[in-house]
């Protein structure tokens, strides 16, 4: 009997039969690090912020010791689907449903000002619901989509993407990121108000920009209000992410990158894609660089994905690097002001 043991497998060889186990020694770190710390905190911790049932708000949000236990149940249970191949909660998804937006901020995220007019696309509703129905056949629930943009309001279908999501009882809540230039319909106020024991509003405060006097604030914060819908304000200000080009990394400086990013443990879904977050289909869609496997999924190839696509979804996860994280430069402390606006097309640099 021989054992080889690989960066994430040990190789079992057993009178010519090969049996592969999960290293865990190895993959422990990372399965904790990019899966479990965010499972725990939006299962466990977000539902008891929101004080959404009886049993959260008066057992675990006041007594630290059955938090605790229901914290190391929770980590056995996910190392027993990893081991398993089994399909898994995931934790937080963007889903992002258009990269048109009403503002121009320079050191957008989602890299929004690098996008021509020709690259600029909305999903429709008949793709959202194939897409988001595909991703949820191969898992077992979603406990926070966010559905971002660009500008979600300026989505024509938004009324039918929230009412289809906020129902689905796989998805356990249902935020929407906007800038706060557009206001809410009477429709989606309806189904937001319907559902707004799931539903949640993170309307940017750009305010501190002086020069965007399209902001509407005080209007939307009163729909909300008068609607009894939950929303977040959040002021603080964007932590500096650096130019966009190729660093060339070596995987040691890849491994890096990835473990201190702020968006290690989310994953993005946009326009059929399955991405580690919004810069890498950015990249994708405006750059040739050369994505290696297993790095994104297409989610619309044909024939449709196999019962073994939430495997895939489980490796993505497992990774400890990415090949297009040498595009960011390591994530920085440094504090820059928000929604500085640009009048150009910016540019990725991929020489």
């Amino acid at each position: 009997m021989n054992i080889v043991k690989e960066k994430q497998h040990i190789c079992l060889n057993f009178l010519g039969i090969k049996i592969k186990f999960l290293n865990l020694k190895k993959l422990k770190y990372i399965i904790y690090r990019r899966y479990f710390k965010s499972l725990y905190i939006n299962n466990c911790i977000y539902p008891i912020i929101s004080r959404r049932t009886f049993m959260q708000r008066c057992i675990f949000s006041k007594n630290k010791f059955a938090l605790k236990l229901k914290k190391k149940f929770l980590w056995k249970v996910t190392l027993f689907k990893f081991l398993t191949n089994a399909k898994l909660e995931i934790p937080v998804m963007d889903f992002n449903i258009t990269n048109k937006c009403t503002l121009k901020c320079k050191d957008c995220g989602s890299l929004i000002p690098f996008y021509p007019e020709d690259k600029k696309w909305t999903i429709t509703f008949e793709d959202f619901k194939k897409d988001l129905d595909t991703f949820l056949n191969s898992v077992n629930s979603i406990y926070r989509m966010k559905l971002i943009g660009g500008e979600p309001l300026m989505v024509k279908d938004l009324d039918l993407m929230l009412e289809y999501s906020l129902k689905n009882k796989k998805i356990k809540n249902v935020e929407i990121t906007t800038n706060g230039t557009i206001l809410f319909t009477d429709n989606q106020l309806k189904i937001l108000n319907k559902y707004r024991r799931k539903a949640l509003i993170v309307l940017s405060d750009y305010s501190s920009n002086k020069d965007l006097k399209c902001l509407k604030y005080e209007q939307i914060i009163n729909q909300l209000d008068n609607n009894k819908i939950k929303f977040l304000h959040p002021r603080d200000n964007w932590f500096e992410r650096g130019d966009i080009y190729n660093r060339k990394k070596d995987i040691q400086s890849l491994i890096k990158t990835l473990k201190r990013c702020w968006q290690r443990d989310c994953i993005a879904l946009f326009d059929g894609q399955y991405h580690i977050c919004t810069r890498s289909f950015a990249i994708h869609r405006l750059t040739d660089f050369k994505f290696s496997e297993n790095e994104y999924i297409d989610i619309r190839i044909s024939p449709p994905p196999t019962e073994k696509f939430h495997k895939r979804i489980r490796n993505m996860f497992l990774k400890d690097y990415f090949s297009v994280c040498s595009f960011c430069q390591d994530p920085s402390k440094i504090r820059i002001p928000r929604a500085i606006q640009t009048k150009e097309l910016l540019f990725i640099d991929n020489t």
